[in-house]
């Protein structure tokens, strides 16, 4: 299961400040569940106050809110801390303590989206990521798990995005990730656009 579940005690705290995130970011429950790779079911009992992320989801979301602009500028460590918080005091579950090294990080790869060193209070990319109206994910596998390849999503993610590559190869000897970056990438700036598709080529016929 990707949540935890409470049945005792409704606790609307953690929910409230999810959804306000969500809603400042300018995100649906769709782009947010496509984006971590979880139902849009989930995402309503997180927001809900009925369930709550294990650590990798909410490390995800702030993340992601963080990349969004959800933060205020200048204190987003702080509010991300106290997001963080919220959800180990709603859940009555234990979490590690947040991550100070993993946040400077985050803070540094958005700081570095910039320029002049300002902190970014939008989204440096555009069109803005409501366009999704549909994603077949086909044989693709959970990501769920997924942990580290910053550098890398972020290259792809110019290329896309930025730069519009219409072809983007990854390539290396096997076993070291490259299918499993794929779906991360492609879940991530899937809400760039209207309609998604992955597909494994891996026993294709030829093109011709």
């Amino acid at each position: 299961m990707s949540y935890h579940h409470r049945y005792k005690l409704k606790d609307d705290r953690f929910g409230l400040m999810a959804l306000t995130l969500r809603e400042k970011a300018g995100l649906t429950q769709t782009n947010v569940a496509i984006q971590l790779g979880v139902s849009e079911r989930t995402i309503r009992h997180w927001e809900g106050g009925t369930a709550f992320p294990a650590t990798a989801h909410l490390k995800q979301l702030i993340e992601l809110y963080l990349h969004h602009g959800a933060f205020v500028s200048g204190h987003e460590r702080d509010e991300a801390k106290a997001f963080w918080e919220q959800s180990a005091q709603s859940a009555s579950h234990h979490k590690p303590l947040f991550e100070e090294t993993w946040f400077d990080l985050l803070l540094k790869q958005l700081h570095a989206r910039t320029h002049d060193g300002e902190p970014a209070q939008t989204p440096a990319l555009s069109p803005p990521p409501l366009l999704l109206r549909g994603a077949d994910w086909g044989e693709a596998t959970d990501v769920t798990s997924f942990y580290g390849r910053e550098l890398e999503l972020a290259t792809l993610e110019q290329w896309a995005l930025s730069d519009r590559c219409r072809l983007v190869t990854l390539l290396g000897m096997g076993g070291i990730g490259k299918t499993t970056l794929s779906i991360k990438f492609a879940q991530q700036v899937a809400p760039y656009f209207g309609f998604v598709f992955w597909r494994s080529l891996h026993n294709a016929p030829p093109f011709e």
